[in-house]
């Protein structure tokens, strides 16, 4: 019997809108650009390479330092504000695939629940070691 493990998060997992518009808002703020953009007016931005879209927002020259501001807010909030698509716990169900909730980042213990998930795990380490468990049976 074949094991396998997938990990999609952003845009398959998790919806990102909220945490990679949020971010793209503070380094515009940051770079005193006004207006800066409401969140439906940088959808265009999640998806193409982050120096992309910020040299069209802010130019050549400004671009890097966009980025830097950018990953000083995602690495601090913007990685959390991502939420789940409650139709891939379904999708993971009806293939028969489980469904990890981990809470040390998207969704509480309830929403995951609520989602289907077979198991929860605190940490990375506790989902390794599911997953190590699992292969053993």
């Amino acid at each position: 019997m074949s094991s396998s493990l997938f990990f999609d998060l952003d845009g398959t997992l998790t919806d990102p809108r909220e945490g990679i518009t949020r971010c793209i808002q503070y380094a515009l703020e940051n770079l005193s650009v006004e207006p800066v953009p409401s969140a439906d007016e940088l959808l265009w931005c999640i998806g193409p390479p982050l120096q992309q879209s910020f040299r069209r927002l802010v130019g050549e020259e400004l671009a890097p330092r966009a980025v830097d501001l950018y990953r000083e807010r995602f690495s601090e909030v913007g990685l959390f504000e991502n939420q789940l698509y409650p139709s891939d716990a379904v999708g993971a169900i009806g293939n028969r695939i489980r469904f990890v909730g981990v809470l040390y980042g998207y969704g509480d213990r309830n929403e995951l629940a609520t989602a289907g998930a077979v198991e929860m795990v605190g940490s990375p380490d506790e989902l390794t070691s599911l997953f190590i468990h699992w292969k053993s049976q």
